[in-house]
């Protein structure tokens, strides 16, 4: 009996065992799902933009033989290699901090209670815990940017801001001036009558968006004082800044910081310049 009991008890910690593999299995599948799911809410240009940011080389997962040429690397490529580097929480954080609307990924992993937080991620990045309730002000200017980032098409080329304005000014008329919005743009503000770029008001709530380009950190920083000012006669405000590829992203992050301090939150977008066309010159010719 001794001899029974004892191959029972064996046979009961190996079952036990075995299944904490498989719920380890099942977690860590689980988790992969939410890391995709996430990052398939980017672009294939947003998913390159994000592993420059974090140094993550990304290689093709297809098969090649020795004498093919190495295929051009896909979306499924960059989200593997992504997702394989980063936490789960930094990736929602970053998808937050790009203003990408992930309330219904935060919402369904906490329903669950799937919400994978990490102290440390595996590159030992300090971690800090997701958010998700913001007041009904923090909540509408949220949805004005998250609007903006998804919308927003990045391919499109402007040739300075008063362009850039324009374009998202278009952008929000399409979205919100059908709901009882009402858009402005260059709305006097201050005793030095400054225009801020774009106004958006409806009756309980109004939205104040300053938009730059991203031409060099000093044109950056030197908005600080204008919207500090803005931020008094607007609180619900946002610097909205087009990224054409001249400023590293902790300039970005320190810079929002800043001005996190006074109100202000900040989205950043990437996009292009291009260039102003010269007026051709046509000679007159007279003959006499």
């Amino acid at each position: 009996m001794a001899l029974w009991d004892a191959v029972k008890k064996g046979a009961q910690k190996m079952a036990e065992g075995a299944g904490k593999v498989t719920d380890e299995i099942q977690r860590r599948e689980e988790l992969k799902r939410n890391k995709t799911k996430a990052l398939r809410r980017l672009t294939l240009r947003q998913l390159q933009y994000m592993a420059k940011n974090y140094g993550i080389k990304v290689t093709s997962h297809e098969f090649v033989f020795d004498d093919e040429q190495v295929p051009k690397l896909t979306i499924d490529d960059y989200i593997i290699s992504i997702r394989s580097n980063l936490s789960y929480e930094e990736i929602i954080n970053y998808l937050k901090k790009r203003k990408v609307n992930v309330s219904d990924l935060i919402s369904e992993s906490n329903q669950n209670n799937k919400a994978i937080v990490s102290n440390v991620s595996q590159n030992n990045r300090p971690q800090t815990e997701i958010s998700t309730e913001l007041s009904s002000d923090e909540e509408i200017l949220y949805s004005v940017l998250c609007t903006i980032s998804q919308e927003f098409d990045n391919s499109l080329k402007v040739i300075d801001e008063y362009e850039f304005e324009s374009h998202l000014s278009s952008l929000l008329n399409f979205t919100y001036g059908k709901n009882g919005w009402n858009i402005h743009r260059q709305v006097e503000c201050g005793q030095f009558n400054d225009k801020i770029d774009i106004v958006l008001e409806n009756h309980i709530n109004t939205v104040a968006l300053e938009l730059k380009i991203g031409n060099s950190k000093t044109h950056i920083r030197n908005s600080l004082g204008q919207l500090h000012t803005y931020a008094k006669h607007y609180p619900n405000i946002s610097l909205v800044v087009l990224d054409i590829g001249k400023i590293n992203s902790e300039f970005y992050n320190q810079f929002e910081q800043d001005l996190n301090s006074f109100g202000v939150s900040l989205l950043v977008l990437e996009g292009n310049l291009r260039k102003k066309r010269n007026k051709t010159k046509t000679a007159t010719v007279k003959f006499s």
